[in-house]
């Protein structure tokens, strides 16, 4: 078994790889979707009924109490699915949750990273937030005022002020690039030639340039069995979003603005 050392130095040797950091819900698959299809560097190599989560890095793994926990030996491995790798974070730019034993190896892939950062209205994080925490708790999560101003437990704040803590945070984060969620939408080809700049990477566009959401179980085996899943978006399931405007009233907007106004000015969204 490789030493800690041993694991350190290859990943020094690897090719920068992309580290795709967001909120929760605001275009983290949808960025990661986007680099793998048109840029070949970062396409994986996918085996017969592999899963298209075992193709990237969530670094999120590398703290014990995670779900799939991982350790260095892991993390390589992953590493290795492409010429060049592709990471995911929801963790703040301090990391602060990493297991001791994990922390050499999060250090040195963190060292050769290009860090991005997907980012999203505010307003459609809370919806869509809302929706996906109601797919696997409908009874606990039904009025929506009170899920995105309601103070968590584990910190004090409330979701409108976690997200605006944490797109703070990587805003003034050294060398971070920031990708707007509605750009990748609307300006698609302009984020690909901005990426390409940024990962010093060679784009080969493709038409579509996202490849097409999985839709069912079946297309999701069919997938797997080909080893040809690109889709690592992840659905709401059974609660589709609300609209903005069918539940952010002049009072309920207010009340986010007076939360997570600072980040929402610095990223221009208007009120």
């Amino acid at each position: 078994m490789a030493s800690d050392g041993d694991i350190v130095r290859a990943i020094e040797s690897l090719d920068a790889p992309a580290l795709v950091a967001s909120h929760f819900r605001s275009g983290t698959h949808l960025l990661i979707d986007l680099i793998r299809r048109n840029f070949p560097a970062f396409r994986p190599r996918m085996r017969p009924f592999e899963s298209i989560h075992a193709t990237y890095l969530s670094l999120d793994r590398l703290d014990d109490t995670a779900h799939r926990a991982i350790g260095p030996s892991e993390a390589l491995a992953l590493l290795g699915k492409a010429p060049r790798s592709t990471l995911k974070t929801h963790a703040l730019p301090t990391f602060d949750r990493v297991a001791d034993h994990n922390r050499a190896v999060h250090t040195a892939i963190i060292g050769r990273s290009v860090p991005l950062y997907a980012v999203r209205d505010g307003r459609d994080v809370m919806c869509s937030m809302h929706a996906w925490m109601r797919s696997f708790r409908p009874d606990a999560v039904v009025d929506f005022e009170r899920f995105c101003f309601e103070p968590l437990s584990h910190s004090g704040r409330s979701r409108a002020q976690e997200w605006n803590h944490h797109v703070l945070a990587w805003l003034d984060h050294p060398g971070v690039h920031i990708v707007r969620f509605d750009r990748i939408i609307h300006d698609t080809a302009a984020v690909i030639d901005e990426l390409a700049e940024a990962l010093s990477a060679e784009a080969k566009p493709r038409e579509p340039a996202l490849p097409k959401p999985i839709k069912s179980v079946r297309a999701a085996w069919l997938a797997r069995a080909l080893g040809r899943a690109e889709s690592t978006n992840v659905h709401s399931g059974a609660f589709r979003p609300r609209k903005r405007n069918e539940v952010f009233d002049d009072r309920v907007t207010d009340r986010f603005f007076a939360e997570a106004g600072e980040a929402m000015a610095r990223l221009r969204y208007p009120q």
